[in-house]
């Protein structure tokens, strides 16, 4: 594995569990296996190597969504709603890690402060609002779906969505076992009744 990689790798083990601010330079060197002055070879500062994972995370999570909402059939837009639900609590498993990063309180005083962070903040979460109202305005064209305003609802359940992970992730709760409840929800909120 190359120097690079596994300094971001474990940075974002690090990070994930520890959070930034207790994280130093010689515990991500130590943990990656190489010395500090590697780590400033190849990213300016921890801020910056902070920025280069959720870079990533941006890059990956924006092309699942995109990938797996291109290539799926869905038999009408509440299928596809229900899709995206699936996607989000299955990439919050597939990177646990990534998601406890943006959950975290870190990523968002950065990016009050910092452009490039609230931009890929604003990507992850804009990446999945896009479909949801893609997929609501699509079950409102061919009845599947009552009549909402589709980027309110698409926050609405993007919200309830997100709050189940959170749970899950911090171990609050045994959020997992909701996973298919909250699908049904989503579907019972937006499905069109005859």
């Amino acid at each position: 594995m190359a120097h690079k990689e596994s300094i971001l790798n474990a940075a974002t083990s690090l990070f994930a569990q520890k959070g930034f601010r207790d994280t130093s330079i010689s515990d991500i060197a130590r943990l990656a296996g190489t010395a500090e002055g590697t780590i400033f070879y190849h990213f300016q500062s921890k801020e910056d190597l902070f920025l280069a994972i959720f870079e990533g995370a941006r890059a990956r999570i924006v092309e699942h969504v995109e990938t797996s909402i291109q290539g799926a059939k869905f038999e009408d837009g509440l299928d596809m709603v229900r899709g995206i639900a699936s996607l989000y609590f299955f990439l919050s498993e597939e990177m646990k890690q990534e998601f406890l990063l943006l959950f975290g309180t870190y990523p968002y005083r950065l990016a009050s402060e910092n452009a490039r962070c609230s931009e890929h903040l604003e990507a992850m979460y804009t990446c999945f609002l896009d479909v949801l109202t893609l997929a609501i305005t699509r079950g409102m064209q061919d009845g599947s779906i009552r009549d909402v305003n589709p980027e309110k609802q698409s926050l609405i359940v993007l919200a309830m969505l997100t709050g189940l992970v959170r749970f899950a992730l911090m171990n609050l709760l045994p959020a997992h076992a909701y996973y298919a409840e909250a699908i049904k929800a989503c579907s019972s909120m937006l499905e069109r009744r005859t």
